[in-house]
């Protein structure tokens, strides 16, 4: 076993690691989830877990995307402990992408106006759940991202976290934020 450890890459590895969990989340969010269908494009907020990587593309993805003052965008994070930057890497793969992440300093969901939001839009399951543990009430405006992508790439509920992971997995994870926002946008008269 240990010949073949050398040929198997970390990335694989890590997806390996995460499938059955990966599984297992998609199928109780399905049990559980919104319906989709009548979704508006209001106040909206992304939810990550430290607001430097995932959230903050989003926002700044799709403020890109609309006229400035179609609606308010705004990225948090469940668990941010100091008000940062995002990663270089993160910055870096941004840029090759056409967004700039320079500006964007990380906040906490504490800091987001989630009363008043219309869409809350968090990256995983877990964080899901951990918004409806705070904020019962607001069940019928937290939808994950990937509700918005088309099938078979939403069979997969979880955008996963590429913090400290490698060029490729930031690329792959930006691209898969873009590809749900621009059916999101698709879906409305903006």
């Amino acid at each position: 076993m240990e010949f073949w450890k050398k040929y198997i890459s970390n990335d694989i590895k890590h997806r390996t690691k995460v499938l059955i969990p990966a599984l297992s989340d998609c199928f109780l969010y399905f049990l559980n989830k919104n319906k989709i269908a009548d979704v508006k494009l209001g106040h909206t907020v992304f939810v990550c877990h430290g607001n430097v990587c995932r959230s903050p593309f989003a926002e700044y993805y799709l403020r890109s995307r609309i006229p400035k003052s179609a609606i308010l965008v705004e990225s948090c994070g469940l668990n941010v402990h100091h008000c940062g930057p995002s990663p270089e890497m993160a910055i870096n793969v941004s840029e090759e992408l056409g967004v700039d992440l320079n500006p964007h300093l990380s906040k906490s969901y504490t800091a987001c106006d989630l009363a008043h939001a219309d869409l809350i839009i968090p990256m995983e399951y877990s964080q899901y759940l951990h918004l409806l543990s705070i904020f019962p009430n607001y069940r019928e405006k937290i939808y994950l991202l990937k509700d918005f992508s088309a099938w078979p790439h939403r069979f997969s509920c979880n955008i996963y976290d590429p913090y400290g992971r490698g060029k490729s997995v930031y690329k792959d994870c930006f691209r898969q934020i873009q590809k749900a926002i621009d059916l999101m946008l698709a879906r409305q008269d903006l």
